[in-house]
């Protein structure tokens, strides 16, 4: 860390030279030579050796304390003084004293001196620190690493089959010239286990002439590789020749020659060794192969080419991880029943690691197997393997040590985040800045210099990535379990981090940085651990809640950054003024948060982050409530010039803005009714990324907002602009915006497809467009050549748009296609296919039929013509979203949304709704196959309001069959029904009503309140004795589990519980009791699934058997069968239905044994009118029924 305690200590004294708050002049001779001495030593320690650890503590105390006294005495000048200070802003004071002591500076002056003479002393010293050459050809490092640890028995090789296959296919493949297959993955993840394996299979024996291992490790001797290569092919060499490079090569040339060769290059890790050996082997275009493996994914990069890329080796799944485990403690023999279940929880806990589950399989097969040592383990699993294995964290540690000096920090800083926690990149890279881990290039801003440093720690596999964003770059990240546990231990042992937990108690020694991730007022041994370190930490980063009646702030004079943002404050903690050092500042305030004006004594300030507390708390318990309080921000915290992120809910910028420049911004947002005035361009003249948000209601003459000089805005990347309501006049005219924009967000704005997209459109450097709730109307878009010549990702969500005519050069770079609650669209565009770029289409439920049927041809044409690469992704509004392959079938969608949410609320036994239509793990076809007949003529209107309210007309013409009392003749009388009803639909709430006109009225409710948990209710009014009723029904859906509870009129009860034992089938069983009737029921079910068909059965304590089976025959046919039985009645049914669907039309039909054939056309005339033809025959009651309808609207 003396590396890092150097560059951060630089970065200080940069700060306060270019600063004009603060008068140093009487010291800057001894601010400069203490800088120019570090500049010396940061080039000394760029690459330094192990061997000067002591001194480089040394180096490292020596910068640290020097930090402290500036810091110190900086704060101690502000808070003697604080409106002195404020008054001070902006503005050069020359004539005021000195605020750091001379005689401190001098001591740290001399410190400094002595360590770099010392240095200088020692020739030997100097040696080991100054840079290595790059020359290895000859004159590599000499000694051994980390003893490798043996390859899982082939036997053992669980869930890498596949891996197994696809090397040994690469291997024997039919290409003659020499062909290099890198295995690339992180540490302990089985790849040496997998090249051993594929090494020793007979197939690969009997295929190469000469097979040879060798182990080449990170301090690695180019004679010992080579001497070692011939031991393996059996060369008997010269000994008086064993230490000549150069009889070495030539006697493995000439082994290897003309021969079918096959040699395995383990635990590689330099490029230059790489380019060493390669001269060595021959390329006689003979199928010879070279395997090697390595932790960098740019050495895997390196060593291959596009022809034949690295392989990538995946963590285990779960499942994998618990076979792994059981086979490493029974082998053969079945685990104990009592055991299973926490054994899985200890495979799990593993984090598929094929190297920890073994080691933790080891330690469990030698140990008594009860089940409370079995519990600890699943505890403790990461300390398990590290105390039984002293290869283990050697083995991580390798990858640690490789990396260079600027990477270490950024590493270890990862272990404050909690366990399996999404790490956010943007707050990551800001946290490093604030924390002073970069070096400053003069041609980068230090935000592309974290990325490049995130993209590094990605390349070496000691991060992975979770997932990108709509701009491509990194979004969140993720360290694995083990390795976090590595950057604690480590960043303990070099006082940088200490990780305060239920598993990670203080540390001993006080340290630089605390993360916590308990409730510190519940915890007075926390506490206390945390005041330890209170002088010297320079980071607090907390997870739980820290109260602000808990004055712990004013023991942290140093504090750079403070991570409050999960806590909760009713009031801004007023003894945050008192850290005055510090510059990432997060919080998390109840509603209508209040920043003092006194904020500005923050100085150093960089980041400021302030969320309501309201607001975080809807996002987490219910996503689609929002509701946003303005941050009251003073004016003088934009007096602040070392600003670099204002992160606020909500804030209003005052009429006149002063004129100090804040040059450093980047980030503004969100700001309310902002007025793009000329002050406000002066004011911000680098700003990157800007939100606004416009209250349109509130706005009577757009000509005051200035929107047409957004566009001055000359260093503008990245632009989000929504609009409340639709503005009263048009904004196009306004609103223009700068050629550098890369990602451009619009909401509610109305601009016209037609002639503001070409706006848009001829943005050069255009990457990202967003488009939601209607930001452009108009029934066609066409765009034209020449426009969105960079864009990668369009997403378009709530519009009126219904034609959409584009051809593949329109977006040349398209990589990524979302269409949400776009209702009236009816296709995207074929030629979208030819995109060579395009890699994900994703649609919603809202998706109209024909745009379904376009997509699938999409896909479909390009499978022809070999192109597999487009992913589909289907989003569903019930907290799951389904990514289906390239080859995949989407006529479940046919039905519409109102078929798929609001039909399915009415079911009230949650088992049997699941095992009919299979929608537990995909939406299904099946459903698709349900008739819904009716007679005489029906005419349905449907009136949208606004895009979630509609109202429904609805009216039927028909027939009354009613019996007679004297005799066995029925009456068949005209009747007519008039129905109406109002529709509520958003993503995560449906309310749907429904009244007749003699007053009967109907109900049905379903809203997400989480992601896993879902309330439907369904309820009935009539004027008629006993007819009210009504049912309410929980379901909550786990990974691979759902169960549901009921309660209803009537004191009905009822709770069902249905579990995936495996990809396909599905168990599952349901309790019911009807109090008033005094009856209750037990259930049992199965289902069996594929991708095209689905097998259910079903049987119940009241006698009833029933089995189904669908098959989806072809992209538009679909058939299927059932069979119904009732023991105690005797009565058996069985029926098979079909289901054609064509692009305009829809026919379903059924028979059954009954005699009763029935069926059901859907005729598409055009956008909004559906013509509904309807009949059904019943030949043993001689009953005919004939009906037509027409329904309007969406």
């Amino acid at each position: 860390m003396a590396h890092f305690s150097v560059v951060s200590l630089m970065n200080t004294l940069d700060q306060i030279v270019s600063s004009d708050l603060f008068p140093i002049f009487h010291v800057k001779d001894q601010i400069l030579s203490i800088y120019r001495k570090l500049r010396f030593l940061q080039s000394l320690l760029q690459d330094s050796h192990e061997e000067m650890e002591i001194l480089q503590i040394q180096i490292r105390d020596v910068a640290y304390s020097t930090q402290d006294i500036i810091d110190l005495h900086l704060s101690q000048q502000i808070l003697s003084n604080p409106k002195k200070f404020m008054a001070q802003l902006g503005h050069v004071h020359k004539n005021i004293s000195s605020v750091l002591y001379y005689q401190d500076l001098d001591n740290e002056i001399k410190k400094f001196d002595a360590l770099i003479e010392e240095l200088l002393k020692d020739r030997r010293g100097l040696k080991y620190l100054l840079p290595r050459g790059r020359d290895l050809r000859y004159s590599l490092p000499l000694g051994s690493s980390i003893p490798r640890r043996k390859a899982r028995r082939a036997h053992a090789m669980v869930g890498f089959h596949e891996d197994v296959k696809h090397i040994k296919e690469r291997l024997t493949a039919h290409q003659s010239e020499l062909q290099i297959i890198p295995i690339v993955g992180m540490g302990g993840i089985g790849k040496t286990t997998l090249a051993r394996n594929v090494y020793d299979d007979p197939l690969i024996k009997g295929y190469f002439d000469i097979r040879a291992w060798v182990t080449v490790s990170q301090a690695y001797n180019v004679g010992k590789v080579l001497r070692d290569l011939l031991q393996d092919m059996r060369v008997v060499i010269d000994q008086l020749q064993q230490n000549n490079i150069q009889y070495l090569m030539k006697t493995l040339y000439q082994s290897l020659k003309n021969m079918r060769y096959l040699i395995v290059l383990d635990d590689m890790w330099s490029m230059d060794a790489w380019d060493s050996f390669m001269r060595i082997f021959p390329h006689d275009n003979n199928g010879s192969r070279i395997m090697v493996t390595t932790r960098l994914s740019d050495m895997a990069n390196y060593a291959t080419n596009d022809s034949s890329p690295p392989h990538q080796m995946n963590l285990l799944d779960e499942g994998e991880s618990w076979d792994l485990l059981r086979q490493e403690v029974f082998a053969q023999e079945p685990c104990p029943f009592e055991l299973e279940e926490i054994g899985k929880v200890i495979a799990r806990n593993c984090r598929g690691l094929p190297l920890a589950t073994t080691v933790v399989g080891g330690l469990l097969a030698s140990s008594m197997k009860t089940r409370e040592f079995w519990e600890y383990v699943a505890e403790n699993v990461s300390s398990v393997a590290i105390n039984n294995d002293e290869d283990y964290l050697d083995l991580f540690s390798l990858s640690y040590n490789h990396l260079p000096q600027h990477l270490k920090p950024c590493f270890l800083y990862l272990g404050a985040f909690p366990e399996d926690h999404k790490i956010y990149v943007p707050k990551l890279i800001k946290l490093w800045v604030a924390e002073g881990f970069l070096q400053p290039i003069k041609s980068k801003g230090l935000e592309e210099v974290a990325e490049e440093y995130l993209k590094d720690l990605i390349s070496r596999n000691l991060v992975f990535l979770h997932q990108k964003g709509s701009n491509g770059k990194v979004k969140y990240c993720g360290v694995h379990d083990l390795l976090r546990d590595l950057c604690i231990k480590e960043a303990r042992k070099e006082n940088f981090l200490d990780v305060i937990s239920n598993k990670h108690h203080p540390s001993t020694n006080a340290q630089h940085r605390l993360s916590v991730h308990l409730d510190i007022v519940k915890h007075d041994d926390i506490s206390d651990g945390i005041y330890k370190s209170a002088l010297s930490a320079r980071s607090l980063l907390c997870t739980g809640y820290v109260l602000s009646e808990l004055p712990f702030y004013k023991r942290f004079r140093l504090l750079r950054v403070l991570d409050l943002f999960e806590s909760c404050f009713s009031k801004f903690p007023g003894e945050i003024l008192n850290l005055v050092n510090l510059r990432y500042l997060a919080l998390s305030l109840y509603s209508h948060p209040v920043l003092p004006p006194e904020i500005s004594q923050l100085w150093k300030l960089t980041v400021l982050i302030v969320r309501d507390h309201q607001n975080v708390l809807n996002q987490d318990l219910f996503p689609y409530l929002k509701s946003y309080f303005e941050v009251d921000m003073p004016l003088e915290i934009l007096q602040n010039v070392q600003l670099r992120h204002i992160l606020v809910t909500e804030c209003f910028l005052p009429d006149d803005i002063d004129s100090v420049v804040l040059k450093n911004l980047e980030t503004l947002s969100r700001v309310s009714n902002f007025k793009c005035t000329d002050d406000a361009l002066r004011k911000f003249p680098n700003l990157r990324k800007l939100c606004i948000y416009y209250y349109c209601d509130q706005i009577h003459d757009w000509s005051e907002y200035h929107l047409e000089k957004i566009v001055e805005f000359s260093k503008l990347e990245n632009l989000k602009c929504i609009f409340n309501y639709p503005p009263k006049e048009t904004l196009s005219r306004n609103l223009v915006f700068p050629l550098t924009l890369r990602k451009l967000t619009l909401s509610g704005s109305k601009l016209s497809w037609k002639e503001d997209m070409r706006i848009i459109g001829s943005l050069p450097d255009l990457e990202v467009l967003k488009l939601k709730n209607y930001a452009f109307v108009g029934k066609m878009w066409e765009p034209i050549e020449d426009e969105f010549v960079q864009l990668k990702f369009l997403w378009i969500e709530q519009t009126n748009l219904v034609e959409w005519k584009a051809e593949a050069t329109h977006f040349p770079c398209l990589e990524r296609l979302v269409i949400r609650q776009c209702r009236c669209l009816t296709e995207i565009p074929y030629c979208v296919g030819e995109i060579g770029t395009l890699q994900m289409i994703e649609i919603d439920q809202y998706s109209s039929p024909s745009l379904v049927d376009s997509v699938n041809g999409i896909v479909e044409e390009q499978q022809m013509m070999g192109n597999d690469e487009i992913q589909v992704c289907f989003h569903t509004y019930h907290g799951l979203n389904y990514e289906l392959p390239a080859r995949f079938k989407m006529d479940f969608l046919k039905g519409g949304a109102d078929e798929n949410m609001i039909g399915q609320i009415s079911s009230t036994t949650g088992m049997t709704e699941f095992f009919a239509t299979g929608k537990f793990n995909l939406p299904s076809f099946a459903a698709s196959l349900t008739l819904e007949v009716f007679e005489g003529m029906r005419f349905d209107f449907t009136k949208g309001l606004n895009q979630n309210f509609s109202l429904s007309h609805s009216v039927m013409l028909g027939r009354a069959i009613e019996g007679s009392s004297t005799s066995s003749e029925t009456n068949i009388t005209p009747s007519a029904q008039y129905e109406f009803g109002a529709n509520f639909v958003d993503p995560n709430l449906i309310l749907v009503g429904r009244m007749l006109r003699d007053g009967r009225s109907s109900a049905r409710l379903k809203c997400n309140l989480t992601e896993n948990l879902t309330l439907t209710g369904v309820a009935q009014l009539s004027n008629e004795p006993h007819m009210s009723q009504g049912m309410f029904d929980f379901d909550y859906k786990g990974s691979d589990y759902r169960c549901q509870f009921q309660l209803g009129s009537g004191a009905i009860t009822g709770a069902s519980y249905i579990q995936s034992v495996s990809p396909h089938l599905s168990l599952g069983g349901e309790v019911y009791w009807a109090g008033q009737h005094r009856l209750s029921g037990v259930g049992y079910a199965a289902r069996y699934n594929t991708d095209n068909m689905i097998a259910a059965g079903q049987v119940d304590s009241s006698g009833k058997v029933a089995l189904s089976y669908i098959q989806k025959v072809s992209q538009k046919v679909s058939l299927a069968s059932s069979f119904l039985y009732n023991y105690m009645s005797g009565d058996v049914t069985a029926s098979c239905g079909y289901d054609y669907n064509l692009q305009r039309c829809r026919l379903r039909g059924k028979i059954d044994s009954n005699g009763v054939v029935a069926a059901l056309l859907e005729e598409r005339i055009d956008m909004g009118l559906t013509f509904l033809l309807s009949a059904e025959i019943d030949h043993q009651k001689k009953d005919y029924k004939f009906g037509f309808g027409l329904t309007v609207g969406e």
